[in-house]
């Protein structure tokens, strides 16, 4: 008696779709991180160049500004806050 092999189940997806689904969730994710790393970056931006030196300043545009969030300090901390708002997001989407 001669067996036929089978292919699998009726509701198994092929490796096209497969590949097709990984692509589309990591995607997903990169575009994710990179809007969670952009809005940390720019939100301290904000935060540095509007309210710090609003709140300095007391509202007088007239005074000089002391903080820029172009600073060596600054930068530094948006580069690892930045790259921790990306982890996060990556860590927690992943499976």
């Amino acid at each position: 008696m001669v067996r036929r092999r089978k292919i699998g189940p009726a509701y198994e997806r092929s490796p096209l779709q497969k590949s097709g689904e990984w692509w589309n969730r990591n995607l997903l994710i990169l575009v994710s991180a990179l809007l969670a790393g952009s809005a940390f970056w720019f939100g301290t931006n904000w935060v540095v160049d509007g309210m710090l030196n609003f709140l300095a300043s007391g509202g007088d545009e007239a005074k000089e500004k002391p903080f820029s969030s172009d600073d060596t300090m600054w930068i530094i901390i948006k580069l690892v806050g930045t790259s921790l708002a990306m982890l996060f997001v990556v860590k927690s989407r992943s499976k």
